[in-house]
């Protein structure tokens, strides 16, 4: 194949909850959900996403994950900024909905019940109608970690409607549970770099997350950053997720690193270390996972494939472009991809499930 997309042979994943106004809509884009199109054949060269000038006039798109919502027809996607830099719905809670064939509807879905959000990084498919949506908890590139930055939302599908069921500041659960359990030593099993016995504050934790996946339900969480000293990246699995929303007291139990995966991406025409942009947990159990360089700049992402046994196998890379969204589309058969280019018009793709035969 050309153009951007590669299979390769296979041989062998805040705070309570603040009162927010109703949904805000343009009055030039009122929500509408058009028919949406048939399915697109199981593989797709890499093309533009269908941005409609509506939407285009009110927000940002940088895509970062996504996940099919049966109850809409439509995949729903996440993205890093939301509303017009420096505008009045700059960081505005918001999703954005598209269909089979790669068009975004011209009105993004407000969350009912969230304020702000910032750099949101990944949505998982709860199983139920709820998805998972997660915040980078990472910095700002001010330096600045916000509590916007650092939500762990689960959210319902009611209707044409989204609804927050619960909000939690993951980061600050995470320090909290340190200083009453583990301490500094379970954030470095955890896979955090962290020295010496004081439990560090926001400011001084390296944390990236940039993937979310349900499976047997517990919340996967992928590592972007940190990695480390082998230049692998940490899945961590949050057991019995709901019971945190209810408490809102993490404990020490409920979170574990349950991988480290040597991952590569190609930056400047060589391998280099990857970390995850996407999680995605597959029907038979494998987990999917999206890779990019935690590097700044032009680079080439990949697929690769977790089993259950603990190996990875790449099975696509991407050429001049960063996977950064990875969906089951409606026929649990065909992998829907989304690409962040920044400042240019994002793109999607399609390709088959991969197969790994038995040893």
């Amino acid at each position: 194949m050309t153009g951007g997309l590669s299979l390769l042979a296979c041989c062998l994943a805040c705070a309570a909850l603040p009162a927010s106004a109703p949904p805000r809509y343009p009055a030039s884009a009122p929500p509408r959900y058009p028919a949406s199109a048939p399915a697109t054949s199981p593989t797709s060269e890499p093309r533009a996403i269908a941005v409609p000038p509506a939407l285009a006039a009110i927000s940002r798109l940088e895509p970062s994950g996504l996940a099919w919502a049966p109850a809409l027809d439509r995949f729903l996607v996440v993205s890093d900024d939301t509303g017009l830099a420096d505008g009045d719905d700059e960081g505005a809670p918001w999703l954005f909905a598209m269909d089979r064939a790669g068009r975004l509807d011209p009105a993004p879905l407000a969350i009912r019940g969230v304020e702000r959000v910032s750099d949101l990084e990944a949505i998982a498919d709860a199983g139920d109608g709820s998805y998972y949506l997660v915040c980078s908890q990472s910095k700002s590139s001010r330096g600045k970690r916000p509590a916007k930055r650092t939500c762990l939302i689960r959210i319902a599908v009611e209707g044409r409607t989204l609804r927050a069921l619960g909000q939690i500041d993951l980061l600050g659960s995470i320090l909290d549970a340190a200083r009453a359990e583990g301490g500094a030593a379970w954030l470095r099993e955890l896979g955090l770099q962290v020295a010496g016995t004081a439990v560090p504050g926001r400011r001084d934790v390296q944390l990236n997350i940039e993937g979310a996946a349900v499976r047997d339900g517990a919340l996967l969480l992928g590592l972007k950053q940190p990695l480390d000293d082998r230049g692998r990246a940490a899945i961590w699995e949050l057991r019995q997720p709901d019971r945190l929303f209810t408490t809102r007291r993490l404990r020490r139990g409920d979170l574990s690193r349950i991988a480290s995966v040597a991952l590569t991406a190609e930056v400047g025409g060589r391998s280099a270390p990857a970390g995850i942009a996407e999680l995605l947990a597959l029907d038979d159990g494998g987990l999917l996972i999206a890779a990019t360089s935690p590097t700044r700049g032009p680079q080439s992402g990949a697929l690769w494939l977790l089993l259950r046994g603990g190996a990875a196998v790449r099975v696509a890379s991407f050429a001049g472009l960063k996977p950064e969204g990875v969906s089951l589309g409606p026929d649990r058969g065909t992998l829907y991809v989304v690409f962040d280019r920044q400042q240019e018009t994002p793109q999607w793709a399609t390709l088959p499930l991969p197969v790994v035969p038995p040893h």
